[in-house]
């Protein structure tokens, strides 16, 4: 009877130990199932979050695409004119526009300071501000539009008292002024420059070399922000091409390194005189094969 009763124990011990460990196994699996639950949910609610996230900036980029101009309104007056524009991030800081008053083409090409929605902001005030200076204050001298624009870019973020250190954004930008009568361009730049391609031989006109906005105030300082105004005389065959640096600085190739000015440069050396979609299409390439 002894070695029976003894035996039941044993067996009732490890049924015993056997079905705490079970148990353990079952509220361990429990844990681990609410604990997935939980983790389900939270990649569920950052899934949607990043979704409303996503459909309100593309919506922003139709808004800020509808307010930039479009190629097509100035492809009469110009034959081989192209833009190339690939933003970074969904919405951009770089900006262009076309403009025509007084048989004048007023041509900009902007970079704001900063990518992505800071960037965008900063190109509608851009966008906003240049329009009013061009089309309704019709100042033509390429030069006091830059100044113009860095002053109203001021008056806008430092309206309600703001401070200076508080703001340190602002935007590259050049301008050409297009005089159809007169075969003749009218360039300045604000730390953009203008390349211009005749007789296979590349010119530089080299932008002033202070940025639009900043943190720098109008008082004291007028004579840091004259922008230098460039004529140039057009010649049949003369191809122009304005750029903001994100092409020249776009990392990449065999050593990750920026691509530079000058392969830049001797790349529209090489396809200045093919059509204009060809060359979109080149640069494009030429871009992707590079990053």
């Amino acid at each position: 009877i002894f070695y029976i009763v003894m035996f039941l124990a044993v067996v009732w011990l490890l049924l015993d130990l056997r079905f705490r460990n079970i148990n353990r196994k079952i509220k361990r699996v429990e844990s681990e199932a609410r604990a997935k639950k939980v983790v389900e949910a939270q990649r569920n609610r950052l899934a949607k979050i990043h979704k409303d996230q996503t459909d309100s900036i593309n919506y922003a980029k139709r808004i800020q695409e509808a307010i930039m101009s479009r190629e097509v309104t100035v492809k009469r007056k110009f034959s081989k004119l192209f833009v190339y524009y690939k933003p970074k991030d969904i919405v951009s800081g770089d900006f262009y526009g076309f403009y025509h008053r007084d048989n004048m083409t007023f041509i900009i090409d902007a970079d704001c300071t900063g990518h992505g929605v800071p960037g965008a902001f900063l190109s509608i005030l851009g966008i906003e501000h240049l329009y009013n200076i061009i089309m309704k204050q019709k100042i033509n001298d390429e030069g006091q539009i830059l100044t113009q624009l860095h002053r109203d870019l001021h008056e806008t973020v430092f309206k309600n008292g703001g401070k200076y250190e508080e703001f340190n954004e602002g935007m590259d930008l050049s301008i050409s002024i297009v005089y159809h009568n007169e075969k003749m361009i009218n360039f300045a730049g604000a730390m953009n420059d203008l390349y211009l391609i005749r007789n296979n031989e590349i010119f530089m006109y080299r932008g002033s070399r202070h940025s639009i906005g900043t943190n720098v105030s109008i008082s004291g300082e007028e004579d840091r922000f004259v922008y230098e105004s460039q004529t140039i005389e057009c010649q049949d065959g003369d191809m122009f091409y304005m750029f903001s640096d994100g092409f020249v600085d776009q990392f990449g190739g065999p050593e990750q390194k920026k691509f530079k000015h000058r392969r830049f440069k001797q790349m529209l050396l090489n396809i200045h005189k093919l059509p204009d979609k060809d060359q979109r299409m080149i640069l494009n390439q030429k871009h992707n094969e590079w990053k």
